[in-house]
């Protein structure tokens, strides 16, 4: 079918599909509607390749339970493809479905972005067929998405804040984001973070990127892209930024752990930018917090192709172990560490690393002292013999070999 030919109110239908698309990375997303038999036709969709793929998300619909007869038709949902086989979906509803419980994981970024388009979707379906009805679905899209626990934000190539909106508007979430604010003026007044300055000016380069923000004890899941005009052109960055305080908080005690390690901890987002470090890894490199966090770990490192290497395994799922490398620190002296990692991963995508970095640099020394030394005896020209307090031979270098005849195995093998 051709999404042209939507049954539904196709300019705000297609709208709503397509900023879903757009916050999916692209993705196809879809209005699919179920008839009496079970039978799913596509409404509309942001592209024409979901046409084929009825028979698909059937056989997923009714894995699900949903099919046939979950509910009385009509039934709808808003589903895009993932990967083979592996559907994102949500109804299409008229209201905001509740959080998980705590201790429940929270949705992911896909399922959110789906179940509010299934609202938007349900509201502007509802066709009275009087100018009354119409602008009673409109307010009470307004009011749905100002009461999501979402802020979203777009700025200008300066990276001044030139629009808001979203449950943030009237609450406590990210209150330096207003319009009229330059998050280059708060980035100077410690405000904002490094990682936030960041991930804008990738944007501004045609980056889609996710990170996190941690203020006081909350967490926001944040995502940016560029914000384009209608001839395609980068004019800015439109954000979005989750308040996950429903997410079952850390305890104090899993916090004060990373935090107060004898050992650097930090997290590595996919393209190796940094986007969490602990004080132990910021010792190693001699930088504050500001300074570390958001840069790409690479410039960090004397051998950056061993950071390609290590972010090749954690994208393959692989756990990294002792992965010997070496770290530059800001006064010019190189210490020796030892890289261990793990991978988080979301639909088969990394979505940050998990690193352990010990310094070995100390250890390292001792073994060059003692090969060194090794060297100096090997090659001296008088005999040289170690024993234990009872007598029993433990080393015996070439020279001894020379003077009495007799190699190193043969020497070492008791007393003289």
């Amino acid at each position: 079918m051709n999404p042209a030919r939507s049954r539904g109110p196709e300019p705000l239908w297609q709208e709503v599909l397509r900023r879903a698309a757009v916050t999916l990375g692209g993705r196809a997303v879809g209005v699919w509607e179920a008839d009496a038999r079970g039978r799913l036709h596509l409404l509309a969709s942001s592209s024409e390749d979901l046409a084929p793929l009825a028979g698909e998300l059937e056989a997923a619909l009714r894995s699900l339970g949903e099919l046939p007869g979950a509910r009385p038709p009509p039934c709808r949902w808003v589903a895009s493809r993932l990967e083979e086989q592996r559907w994102c979906i949500a109804r299409v509803r008229r209201e905001l479905p509740r959080p998980p419980p705590p201790g429940v994981e929270r949705r992911g970024r896909e399922r959110m972005a789906l179940e509010l388009a299934g609202v938007c979707i349900g509201l502007l379906g509802e066709r009275r067929g009087t100018p009354s009805g119409d602008v009673e679905n409109l307010a009470r899209l307004a009011l749905t998405v100002e009461q999501v626990p979402t802020i979203l934000w777009t700025t200008n190539t300066e990276l001044r804040i030139t629009a808001r909106s979203g449950a943030g508007l009237t609450s406590d979430i990210l209150p330096e984001r207003v319009v009229g604010a330059s998050l280059l003026d708060q980035f100077s007044k410690q405000a904002v973070s490094a990682d936030s300055i960041n991930a804008h000016r990738r944007a501004l380069t045609g980056e889609s990127v996710s990170y996190e923000i941690r203020v006081e004890g909350r967490c926001y899941d944040v995502h940016v892209e560029p914000l384009r005009n209608k001839a395609g052109a980068i004019v800015g960055v439109v954000g979005v930024a989750v308040d996950v305080r429903d997410r079952a908080p850390a305890p104090h005690d899993l916090e004060d752990f990373f935090e107060n390690a004898t050992v650097g901890l930090c997290w590595l987002g996919p393209d190796g930018t940094i986007v969490r470090a602990n004080p132990a890894e910021l010792d190693l490199v001699g930088y504050g917090r500001d300074e570390y966090v958001g840069q790409d770990v690479r410039q960090f490192h004397v051998d950056p192709q061993i950071v390609d290497d290590v972010l090749r395994r954690l994208r393959a799922g692989e756990t990294v172990r002792n992965v010997e490398t070496r770290l530059r620190h800001r006064n010019g002296s190189i210490r020796y560490v030892l890289l261990s990692a793990n991978a988080r991963l979301e639909n088969g995508q990394l979505v940050h690393a998990r690193c352990v970095t010990r310094d070995v640099t100390e250890l390292k020394r001792a073994e060059s002292a003692i090969a060194y030394f090794k060297a100096m005896v090997d090659s001296a020209d008088d005999s040289i013999v170690s024993k234990t307090l009872d007598g029993v031979i433990t080393t015996w270098n070439p020279a001894a070999t020379r003077l009495y005849g007799y190699t190193a195995e043969e020497g070492s093998t008791g007393p003289p």
